[in-house]
C-alpha cells in the first residue's frame, strides 16, 4: 500500500477534484495510521473557499472520529466510541446524505449513524487531507492511503473493509 506521510504541518490540496458534485450525498473512504494523538485534527475535508461551508472527518484527541458540517454559522456533528490508535492503521469511511443522514464506518462496520445538516446544493472549492480551515485545528500527524471520494452515498455493502 502506497501511503502519504502528514507530519510537522505539511498537508495536501486536492483541487482538481472540485468536479465532485456533492447534491445527492457524500461518501469519503481512506486508510489512517495516526503517528501522534492529542489534538482534534482532520483527516479530509471537502469546503468552499469563503469558509462558510464545510464537511470535514475528523480525528478527536481520545482516538475517536467525528463527522462535521458546518453551512452558515451552523453547524452539527456526529461522533463515534474511540477506534484511534497511534502507529494503527484502520479504515474509515464516512457517508452523509443531502438530507443528513449520516454513518460512520471503521474497517466496515457502522459504528455511528445520526441525523445532520443536510448538504444542499453547494458548489465547494477543494478537499484538504491533514488541515482544516476550522480554527484552532491542529495539523494532522498520520499516514493516509487509498482515498476515495463518491459524489453518493455508499451503501453498507459498497463500503471497504
Amino acid at each position: 500500500m502506497q501511503a502519504i506521510d502528514l507530519s510537522k504541518g505539511s498537508y495536501v490540496r486536492l483541487s482538481t477534484l472540485s468536479a465532485i458534485a456533492v447534491k445527492s450525498g457524500l461518501s469519503v473512504q481512506v486508510w489512517v495510521r495516526p503517528i501522534e494523538m492529542g489534538y482534534t485534527r482532520a483527516i479530509v475535508e471537502c469546503a468552499r473557499a469563503d469558509g462558510d461551508w464545510n464537511v470535514s472527518l475528523q480525528m478527536l484527541p481520545g482516538g475517536q472520529l467525528r463527522l462535521r458540517v458546518a453551512d452558515s454559522g451552523a453547524v452539527a456533528q456526529l461522533d463515534t466510541a474511540p477506534v484511534a490508535v497511534a502507529s494503527r492503521w484502520f479504515n474509515v469511511c464516512a457517508t452523509i446524505s443531502h438530507d443528513g443522514d449520516a454513518v460512520i464506518y471503521v474497517d466496515g462496520a457502522p459504528i455511528a449513524a445520526g441525523k445532520l445538516r443536510g448538504l444542499g446544493d453547494v458548489a465547494r472549492d477543494a478537499v484538504t487531507l491533514g488541515v482544516s480551515k476550522i480554527p484552532g485545528m491542529t495539523p494532522l500527524a498520520a499516514s493516509l492511503a487509498e482515498l476515495r471520494l463518491w459524489g453518493r452515498v455508499l451503501d453498507s455493502a459498497e463500503v471497504p473493509n
